[in-house]
């Protein structure tokens, strides 16, 4: 071979090698998108969204997979009472010992260890520190540290799953929190950790938040359980379902996950869309739309004829039928049917408020409310029923379930007046928890397999005392249920929760301290180029299992 044949051959051979380098290089990007922006990570904030993208940034002592089965994931092993790692005590004390891995690390490099999860527990204790639920936090007496990477839990009293928590709130990494907890709380509290410089243990870590915008995280290439087979995933937030619904048909998002688009856009996309190209799926969920009634700063609320009344002049089939196909279940309680505590006879035993509008103005009128010359319900005082709701903006299936409650209420003399508000402005803590809204609010409640109606206890009405935390928006107060769901609460038989349950249903829906819409199926779209997506179908992240996606 002559010497410039050799160099030809040298360069392409070169330039091949370069090509081949470029395209093993080749990043893989995901962009899924979203109808909300998280208001923030952690154990103040609850919001889906927010969910969503912590499922992509942090993992806890254990996962739950789409068939709702249980993982180890920091914790070496789930504790049971068969090996010996979870005791209960004849006084009805417990002790439950945990083990964790000893090869997680915060995503700064920290490791991390059991007194995370003891520090967490002190902050979740904290009256001062607005967390959404301490009720669990409350049960444990103490924590005892055996070393780095072991720990004893003592319970004061009974708690049927003792063995899925250290603390009831998780773990927060004290190498950056601690110090500014013990000098400025509220500086703590607003502290960026929570948002936009939020570290966790899990797949991915946090690398830019644009308000507005979306989230990009990058792998964690010492993630503990594997590396993740995608490089970057991007989190965009887009409020608007239908131009949601164009931005996946036309591709420019690889998915969409909780919450997404509303049912109406999914079936039409499903109708639309090459099932070759894009899957678009349904899972039966335990999402419950509902109303809450402002019951504290508006007294009518406080009747329950009224409650009852407003209920029964909903035709909630009818309303199902002409928006969702029919597809959605009518809701007459909280708790989905597909939930395990509910039971043939939790469904033989409830209340159930079908579409009778002759009773509703009988019921109006035993509360003292009567039609007047204009149509509108008036009492005695000449007060007229016109009432606010509000909702989230660019859900167009809540706007469009809001404009047919505006038409049947009318038929009863109630004015209603509709109101959309951006999710972030909505379930703000200050709008939402504090309930600054003056009537009503309509949102969905999730929940997981092993949820319990611990926000139906009275306890769990926001206040200023207990640092406006708890998910009791409704404030329903009622003696008798806080009674059964502190029993149900320390019932290790699931057969006797179900019996409880049975009693709290009836009694709820008696009393109807909220207004029970229908429960939503979870929907998810992604291209089918995109692997490993498995959605929930419930409260549990759909990202649960992130670090298994990939990119064909």
């Amino acid at each position: 071979m002559s010497q410039k044949r050799f160099v030809i051959f040298l360069a392409i051979l070169l330039t091949l090698c370069v090509v081949s380098s470029v395209a093993l290089s080749k990043e893989k990007v995901l962009q899924f998108a979203m109808t909300q922006e998280p208001d923030g990570f952690g154990p103040m904030f609850s919001m889906v969204a927010g969910t969503t993208v912590e499922g992509l940034l942090d993992i806890g002592l254990l996962y739950r997979d789409n068939n709702w089965d249980l993982h180890p994931a920091v914790a070496l092993y789930r504790p049971s009472v068969e090996d010996g790692t979870w005791i209960v005590n004849d006084d009805g004390t417990m002790e439950v010992h945990w083990k964790i891995r000893d090869d997680v690390y915060w995503h700064d490099g920290v490791k991390h260890t059991i007194h995370d999860y003891v520090f967490g527990f002190e902050v979740g204790l904290d009256e001062e520190i607005p967390i959404v639920s301490r009720y669990v936090t409350k049960k444990i007496d103490h924590i005892e540290v055996i070393n780095d990477y072991e720990c004893i839990v003592y319970w004061k009293e009974l708690y049927p799953f003792a063995d899925l928590t250290i603390n009831g709130q998780g773990a927060l990494p004290r190498h950056i929190l601690e110090e500014v907890y013990r000098t400025d709380k509220e500086k703590f509290i607003n502290h960026p950790y929570w948002t936009n410089q939020f570290i966790g243990r899990g797949p991915y870590k946090l690398k830019d938040w644009v308000p507005g915008s979306h989230i990009e995280v990058v792998k964690n290439e010492n993630f503990f359980i594997a590396e993740p087979k995608i490089d970057r995933i991007i989190a965009r937030f887009v409020e608007d379902t239908e131009t949601l619904a164009v931005m996946i048909k036309t591709g420019e998002v690889d998915a969409t996950l909780p919450p997404t688009v509303p049912f109406d856009v999914a079936m039409n996309l499903k109708k639309s869309v090459d099932p070759n190209e894009i899957n678009i799926e349904f899972v039966p969920g335990v999402v419950w739309e509902h109303i809450d009634l402002n019951k504290r700063d508006y007294p009518p609320f406080r009747d329950p004829r009224v409650r009852k009344a407003l209920l029964y002049a909903i035709d909630r089939q009818k309303l199902v039928d002409a928006l969702f196909d029919g597809v959605l279940p009518v809701a007459h309680t909280f708790m989905a049917p597909r939930h395990p505590l509910y039971t043939d006879a939790v469904d033989k035993v409830i209340k159930k408020y079908e579409y009778n509008p002759e009773k509703a103005l009988a019921l109006m009128a035993m509360a003292g409310w009567t039609i007047g010359e204009d149509g509108i319900l008036e009492n005695e005082k000449g007060e007229k029923m016109i009432l606010n709701i509000r909702t989230t903006s660019g859900n167009r299936p809540r706007e469009l379930t809001l404009q047919v409650l505006q038409d049947m209420w009318k038929k009863i003399g109630v004015k209603l007046e509709i109101e959309v508000m951006p999710p972030a402005v909505l379930f703000n803590g200050d709008h939402f928890y504090r309930r600054e809204w003056p009537h009503m609010i309509m949102f969905a409640w999730v929940s997981y397999p092993t949820s319990m109606p611990l926000m139906w206890h009275s306890d769990q009405i926001p206040t200023e005392e207990n640092g406006w935390s708890g998910q009791n928006i409704a404030g329903w107060a009622n003696e008798e249920a806080d009674k059964i769901i502190e029993k149900m609460l320390v019932e290790m038989s699931e057969k006797k929760r179900q019996e409880l349950n049975v009693e709290l249903m009836k009694l709820w829906t008696e009393d109807l301290p909220s207004l029970p819409l229908f429960f939503r199926v979870d929907i998810a779209t992604w291209k089918t180029n995109v692997k490993g997506i498995k959605p929930t179908g419930s409260a549990d992240p759909y990202t649960w299992n992130c670090w298994e996606w990939d990119i064909e």
